[in-house]
């Protein structure tokens, strides 16, 4: 007779989140080598996305030790500032701050936010803009 066999950990399936994270860091990449964008753009996405995990990390420790918590206003301003693959990627692993249905919303709110802003400065006009203020906050610095 055959022995059934076990694994000591069934697969989970990636979340429709984490493909989106895929997808969107991958068309940045793309993004920067092709349309010439700020190369560090992708280094501050990886930072921030790893302060990120790591603050998730603490907070969900502080949760189960009952300690104090970080806000829900520094986590949404962590996802807001590039943070956001981290966040998805800390919601999946770490099974943080996955149940609670408001934060989730203005998460996702804060995820379209910097995704807006971000394809938002690969078009020229924010070029020039951006150009326009660095030449006034260098001029205003030598006076």
């Amino acid at each position: 007779m055959p022995n059934p066999k076990f694994t000591s950990s069934p697969k989970k399936k990636a979340p429709a989140a984490l493909l989106f994270c895929v997808v969107y860091l991958l068309l940045l990449s793309v993004a920067v080598l092709l349309l010439d964008g700020p190369a560090i753009l992708l280094a501050v996405y990886a930072v921030m996305s790893w302060l990120t995990y790591v603050v998730y990390g603490f907070d969900k420790r502080a949760a189960q030790a009952g300690q104090s918590r970080v806000s829900e206003k520094t986590l949404y301003l962590l996802a807001l500032f590039c943070g956001w693959p981290g966040a998805l990627l800390a919601q999946y692993r770490l099974r943080h701050k996955t149940v609670k249905q408001p934060f989730k919303a203005i998460l996702w709110i804060m995820i379209l936010m910097n995704c807006g802003f971000i394809m938002w400065s690969f078009h020229p006009k924010f070029r020039d803009l951006m150009q326009h203020f660095l030449t006034v906050v260098h001029s205003i610095s030598l006076q």
